[in-house]
């Protein structure tokens, strides 16, 4: 455990240009009762190891973590599942933007892995998809920006995980009626849990993406990096 600053490296960066005043009425956006559930499965841990100190008694503390741990990541993963399981995605058109936010900024990506991949992936695994070669092609494509700034603004603290536990890669899908859902993650358990928990409390994302005047589905990837100080 430690209790270092953390900095965080969301690597989700879009080449877009002209988007402003985007935010406001954010907490529209956020699911209050989901973020509440998070940190109450947080701070009940917290609230069990209180009585137990490690220097009085290391072998008791190190029993009491151990349960408690376990019974945090249970609750935290059945929260995860139910969560994962009501998402039902649409038939609607999956869509490949030709070259949206593939490029990467080299001041992050000189702090963290060289191996982490585009900060935007799209994900063609549909079997009906469409290439746009442009995406001011695209209706609502401010949303994402929007979202990212979102996601990273309202991040929970995470100063207490693991040293070992400071990445995660998640997999999504922004589907037809602006919601994100089926979010898949890798990485570290207990970040990666609280990552995709989080993202799902920001999954209305207003209106869909439309083109040509029909709303549309991307599958994207958000890799994020926890950078110990």
């Amino acid at each position: 455990m430690f209790k270092n600053n953390c900095t965080f490296f969301f690597v989700f960066i879009l080449s877009l240009a002209g988007f402003q005043n985007l935010y406001a009425q954010e907490n529209d956006f956020i699911d209050k009762e989901l973020v509440k559930q998070l940190r109450g499965i947080r701070h009940e841990f917290d609230e069990n190891m209180k009585p137990y100190d490690y220097k009085t008694d290391p072998d008791l503390y190190g029993k009491k973590f151990s349960f408690f741990y376990s019974e945090k990541i249970t609750k935290l993963n059945n929260l995860y599942n139910r969560l994962y399981d009501q998402d039902t995605v649409s038939e609607g058109l999956a869509v490949d933007i030709k070259g949206f936010g593939t490029n990467q900024n080299p001041e992050i990506i000189e702090k963290i892995d060289e191996s982490v991949p585009p900060a935007i992936m799209i994900q063609s695994d549909s079997p009906k998809f469409q290439v746009i070669e442009d995406y001011r092609q695209v209706e609502n494509i401010q949303q994402v920006l929007a979202f990212r700034k979102r996601f990273s603004e309202n991040f929970p603290n995470v100063n207490d995980l693991s040293e070992d536990d400071t990445y995660c890669d998640l997999n999504f899908v922004l589907d037809t009626d602006g919601k994100i859902k089926k979010i898949k993650y890798k990485g570290g358990r207990e970040f990666c849990l609280i990552s995709a928990i989080h993202m799902y409390s920001l999954r209305n994302q207003g209106k869909p993406l439309q083109f040509q005047g029909k709303p549309i589905k991307i599958y994207l990837k958000q890799p994020i990096r926890l950078k110990v100080e």
